[in-house]
């Protein structure tokens, strides 16, 4: 599944330059981003933790725990982004469990590769 062609038709998808910020830690935890174009990285304690490419998502722990963010956000290179909001999310998983799959690897993917960079 490419979760972008979800949005393929949305209206209110965000395009940004390079460096520009999508949440700042402490910022509420009230939408999550599906890249479309582009890559956006994730900064914790001034380290880089992730970066999401075309069909990954960001900002989608603080939007599931409705918990302000955990750390920065910004475009790494110009973006397309769609924001995806509280109501929309449990939309998309009710309506579409591929979609809920799809957020499940990716959750999985990042906690593997968080668990083996502590291992080494």
């Amino acid at each position: 599944m490419d979760i972008r062609d979800l949005f393929r038709d949305a209206t209110d998808v965000i395009a940004l330059p390079a460096g520009e910020p999508l949440f700042r830690k402490g910022d509420p935890g009230d939408r999550m981003f599906v890249v479309l174009e582009g890559e956006a990285y994730l900064v914790v304690d001034d380290r880089v933790v992730e970066i999401a490419g075309p069909g990954s998502v960001i900002g989608e722990m603080g939007l599931i725990e409705n918990q302000p963010r955990g750390g920065d956000a910004f475009t790494r290179t110009p973006c397309r982004l769609a924001p995806v909001d509280a109501a929309r999310f449990e939309a998309l998983v009710r309506q579409m469990p591929e979609f809920a799959m799809h957020l499940l690897r990716l959750l999985s993917e990042r906690l593997r590769r968080t668990t083996q960079r502590l291992d080494t």
